[in-house]
């Protein structure tokens, strides 16, 4: 049994005029984007990127409007067989114009005097930032048939292996007081005022692992090969490097975070150990108690 909640404001279901109307629309602008894509040139090129980015904000205000509306109803029921496979089809879709995007990545590259083409345009002054990342990214695109083609078969690689994941997770029964019940209802009681109980719920959800262990550790074992061979496609020396570009962040940054982070991990593990004192522990704070309520309030 699945708690729902109401999503008409997105629409009222699958068969929904109005999904049905956006999805076919969404269909055409596709299609008149990689029209548009194809046929790229550089004669006026403040009107051309002005037009590219009118009809990709068109496209992305649907596609988060139809992806929201399928991934909320997944997270109620994976199993929903029916979203699913409108939400395939909404994966697909996009995939198809991985190879458009670089063309426009590249389109981009070549236009002379950027930063004045930009300044002319109210529209493009706003996407001066997107245009700075464009730019940067050019360096490790992969060719345009290669991006193509990774973008289809991370639907049945990547993508796939991660909604495997959250399928498991999800539809894993849990074995607790001689019923069922499943893993975000268990680890709710994580937070119960009764101890006895935090304790059983953690050690029901320990058990519930044993049945997914293997299928989820192959999931994400290929999550991972995958991300080590894009970061050699693209050119990075590995996964982390290619993360810490795509989320615009240095690795000096991303070092003095962890550092920051050590040097205080005393003060929490003080915390932690006094917390665990006053739930009457002596020696230190057992897992399932970490986020046991205190007082009364």
């Amino acid at each position: 049994m699945y708690n729902e909640w109401s999503l008409d404001v997105f629409y009222k279901g699958i068969d929904d005029p109005a999904l049905q109307r956006d999805m076919q629309k969404l269909e055409e602008m596709v299609a008149s984007y990689k029209e548009m894509i194809a046929t790229l040139t550089l004669d006026d090129p403040r009107a051309t990127l002005r037009r590219v980015i009118e009809t990709k904000e068109e496209m992305s205000t649907l596609t988060r409007r139809l992806g929201g509306y399928f991934s909320l109803r997944r997270s109620a029921n994976s199993a929903d067989s029916e979203v699913s496979a409108y939400q395939t089809k909404l994966q697909t879709l996009m995939a198809g114009t991985a190879k458009e995007g670089v063309m426009f990545e590249k389109y981009v590259g070549k236009v002379e005097n950027l930063d004045a083409v930009i300044e002319s345009d109210d529209l493009l002054r706003e996407y001066k930032f997107y245009f700075s990342q464009v730019l940067s990214s050019i360096e490790h695109s992969m060719s345009d048939a290669e991006e193509a083609l990774f973008a289809q078969m991370n639907i049945s690689g990547g993508q796939s292996w991660g909604n495997l994941v959250s399928h498991l997770t999800a539809t894993v029964e849990v074995d607790y007081k001689g019923g069922k019940t499943t893993l975000s209802a268990i680890r709710g009681l994580a937070e119960s005022d009764d101890p006895a109980e935090r304790k059983a719920a953690y050690e029901a959800e320990l058990a519930s692992y044993a049945k997914i262990k293997d299928s989820i550790a192959y999931a994400l074992n290929s999550i991972k090969a995958q991300a080590n061979l894009e970061a050699r496609m693209r050119g990075f020396e590995n996964p982390l490097e290619m993360t810490l570009n795509q989320s615009r962040m240095e690795k000096a940054t991303l070092d003095a975070m962890l550092t920051a982070m050590r040097e205080y991990l005393p003060k929490f593990q003080a915390y932690l150990k006094h917390k665990a004192k006053l739930l009457g522990h002596e020696n230190g704070m057992p897992w399932y108690d970490i986020l046991a309520p205190m007082g009364k309030a």
